[in-house]
Parts: structure tokens; sequence; C-alpha cells
């Protein structure tokens, strides 16, 4: 009813001046029953996604944070906001935890926002920190290829060869020379690479 929405955004309005003067543990409560109030009874799904924010910057590392801000930003369309919101945190976190957040904006930048060059460069960044980080090398070369891009491909599989061996080693080689000599790839980058190889 009416009557009922009016008390329940009153009491959302109380609890937010509340947070506003709290801090630690008591701010933590506070932003928890505003997230419930505003997702549970007001089904307001912009105050929820932004109540899991100052959540989620009091517990950057909470998974469960994570899902429900992602959950938020699904039903919303708030998608460039929790990049946006993940790069903030992915500053002041561990170096794990900075890669976890580096990891997911790549991929919600390439999934929901089609935005390629912003995914690849949140990939870039975790090789810059890792360059032996094989697991996010093997990622990145997947996103080139899945968007046609041969050259860039060809330039991370060129940055893969010296962390493998035998069999693995061939095969790639023979993987980028492949590419590099398609002749929709970039001829120049093929002859540089293949000499470097």
């Amino acid at each position: 009813s009416l009557r009922m929405q009016e008390h329940v955004d009153a009491l959302a309005d109380i609890l937010e001046v509340r947070a506003s003067r709290a801090s630690g543990d008591e701010l933590q409560q506070r932003l928890e029953q505003l997230r419930e109030l505003y997702s549970e009874s007001l089904k307001d799904i912009h105050r929820t996604f932004r109540t899991v924010g100052r959540l989620l910057r009091l517990r950057p590392t909470d998974k469960g944070l994570r899902a429900a801000l992602e959950e938020s930003a699904e039903l919303a369309g708030l998608w460039t906001e929790a990049v946006s919101l993940y790069r903030e945190l992915s500053d002041g976190v561990s170096t794990r935890a900075r890669r976890t957040l580096l990891l997911r904006i790549a991929d919600i930048e390439d999934e929901k926002l089609e935005n390629v060059d912003a995914a690849a460069n949140a990939l870039e960044t975790v090789v810059e920190a890792h360059p032996d980080d094989r697991k996010v090398l093997d990622r990145l070369c997947a996103l080139y290829q899945t968007h046609g891009r041969s050259s860039d491909r060809a330039r991370t599989m060129h940055r893969i060869l010296p962390l493998t061996e035998g069999e693995e080693a061939l095969s790639l080689r023979l993987e980028l020379a492949a590419l590099l000599l398609d002749p929709l790839s970039a001829r120049e980058d093929a002859f540089e690479l293949l000499r470097e190889s």
C-alpha cells in the first residue's frame, strides 16, 4: 500500500542518515540494512547497486558482494558503473585481488560492453605485473582471436613462446607462422616476428 511504501521510504531515509554518521562495523551494519531494504522491500535496483558498491568499498574482496553488484548491474544495465567501481577498487587491494578484479573487468568489457580495447587493456595490465601468467596470456590471445585481431594475437602468441617447450613450442610456432602468413594478417608483422622466433 502507499502508506506502507511511505513508511519504508522514511525508514530508508533514517538509515541513510545513520550510515552517513557511522564508521567501521556500524557503517557496514547500516549499509547491510539499507541493502536489504532497497532490494527486498523497495525493489529499487539502482539504490541496491549503489549500496552494494558502498559495501564493496569496505570489503573489496567479498565475492558475495561482487555477485550482488553484478546481479544489480545486469538488471539495471549498470555495467559501465560496475567496471568503474572495479577499476577504483583495483588500486587499493592486494596483487591477487587486483588480478581478480582486472580479469572481471576484462570479461565485462568484452561480453557486456563490447569494448575489446578496454578488455585487452585490463588483461595487458595483469600481464605487465605478471609477464609469465600463461592463463592471462591465453585469455588475451583468445580475445584477439574472437575479434579477428590477427596482428595483436600474433604478438601475444610471440610473448607466450618463451613460456613453452617441446611439442607445445613447436605447435605454437607453426600456428604463429600460419597466422602470420595468412593474407589477412599484416605481412610486415609476420616477417619481423618470424625472424625473432
